[in-house]
């Protein structure tokens, strides 16, 4: 039963759109541990994404990309505990006021406590990795 949420949110001392191209090349993706040399991402609503991290994969497809303001796809892996492939979805919408921008991503349909503690650590750690090293900015 995939019925789990992750629900993380981010300020960002950046505009939305400085924000969202980031998110476009892949930066949210290189700072969850991505091997970017393996990174396949058509950046379109229906475009592939598949993500590698040497250990573990996943692959999905954009469902909604909304200039500035959202990106959305699904987030298909197998998972060895449950012995079959798990999909959820993914959405990250981005809301800016007086030059911050603050992102929320919403992870649903996480099938066990197990993978949502690990998901939550990789996208925390993604977030805030972004946050410090591509956008240079002190916390």
């Amino acid at each position: 039963m995939n019925n789990l949420t992750i629900n993380l949110k981010k300020e960002y001392k950046c505009d939305a759109k400085t924000l969202f191209k980031a998110i476009s090349e892949g930066i949210l993706f290189k700072y969850t541990g991505a091997l970017m040399d393996k990174l396949k991402m058509d950046f379109k609503e229906g475009g592939e994404l598949v993500i590698d991290w040497g250990d573990s994969s996943m692959s999905g497809k954009f469902t909604s990309i909304k200039p500035h303001s959202l990106v959305a796809f699904t987030w298909n892996f197998y998972s060895p505990e449950l012995e079959k492939e798990v999909n959820s979805l993914v959405t990250v919408n981005i809301q800016e006021e007086a030059g911050k921008s603050l992102l929320t991503l919403t992870h649903t349909g996480i099938a066990t406590e197990k993978q949502k503690a690990d998901m939550t650590f990789g996208w925390t750690d993604g977030l805030d990795d972004m946050y410090k090293s591509h956008f240079k900015f002190e916390t």
